[in-house]
């Protein structure tokens, strides 16, 4: 049997916990992150109140979309689209999914 060294536990240990604050964070919003974006209106007003960083809030938004998988894909896209544009949302949601 193979023997692990020090740094397979410290990695396993961080992996636990990353794991653990995904499912926390998931549990804890799951409610609000669906009535935000149940309200394109509210969402839209959500992004644009973060001003010049709003495409930057769109993009984290985006990420969290790929990593908690809670958040549909599908309308984040639609939403990018409906708040920059078809052009501007598309290029917006492309660099969020591949970050």
């Amino acid at each position: 049997m193979k023997k692990f060294d020090r740094s397979f536990w410290i990695n396993a240990g961080f992996l636990v916990i990353i794991i653990g604050i995904l499912v926390s964070v998931s549990i804890e919003y799951t409610s609000e992150i669906t009535r935000l974006m149940s309200n394109p209106k509210k969402f839209r007003e959500f992004i644009l109140s973060y001003g010049q960083m709003s495409v930057l809030v769109f993009m984290l938004f985006q990420i969290f979309q790929v990593v908690i998988a809670i958040i549909p894909g599908e309308i984040v896209q639609i939403l990018g689209g409906y708040i920059f544009g078809t052009f501007w949302g598309t290029v917006y949601s492309f660099i969020g999914i591949t970050t």
